[in-house]
């Protein structure tokens, strides 16, 4: 399994996995499983490596050659589409959903960035170079309308939803950056 998200309006969990290819919808009350998404034997989408939820969407990241970038779908499997193909978005490891502002943020390795657009992929921008390049986890905090970030190099960075004012929150055998935001504790 490559990735993990809840849709608790559905009591669902959907499990990406990533040697199949496939989406499963997992019922958490009973633990029924149907797979809702299955490209194994279709090339045009590739592993979801990350996925997120927003109201009756699915976002979905692949880094696979032919296959990169971002899709988008319902969360019960149908039309599944590329949004931003790798020309345009390149390819990367981590997604994330800003609702308030309708725009799905993503990374691309290709260009040491984090990158940003509307729902239908329109409107890409980028909004943080990260040097550090590989960009796993994309977190948005939407109330203190912040975005979180972790890298290969065990770093965690923190800007406004627009790129700016980015910080290190936290690097693996370096002191501590404390930076208050409301609601959030960063130990």
């Amino acid at each position: 399994m490559r990735d993990l998200e809840l849709d608790t309006a559905n009591n669902i969990l959907l499990a990406s996995k990533y040697t199949t290819r496939e989406i499963w919808a997992i019922n958490i009350n009973d633990l029924s499983k149907k797979v809702i998404l299955d490209q194994s034997k279709n090339n045009r989408f590739g592993n979801a490596q990350d996925m997120e939820l927003y109201e009756d969407k699915i976002f979905t990241v692949t880094p696979v050659e032919g296959r990169e970038s971002v899709f988008r779908g319902k969360t019960d499997g149908r039309g599944l589409n590329r949004i931003i193909d790798f020309d345009h978005g390149g390819y990367g490891y981590g997604i994330s959903v800003d609702g308030s502002n309708e725009k799905v943020i993503f990374n691309d390795m290709q260009s040491a960035s984090i990158k940003r657009a509307d729902f239908n992929g329109e409107n890409i921008e980028t909004i943080i170079f990260e040097p550090d390049a590989r960009v796993y986890g994309i977190a948005v905090h939407e109330a203190s309308q912040r975005l979180f970030w972790t890298t290969w190099g065990d770093k965690i960075g923190m800007a406004n939803l627009d790129g700016s004012n980015p910080v290190v929150v936290e690097v693996e055998g370096a002191d501590r950056v404390i930076v208050p935001v409301e609601g959030i504790f960063v130990p």
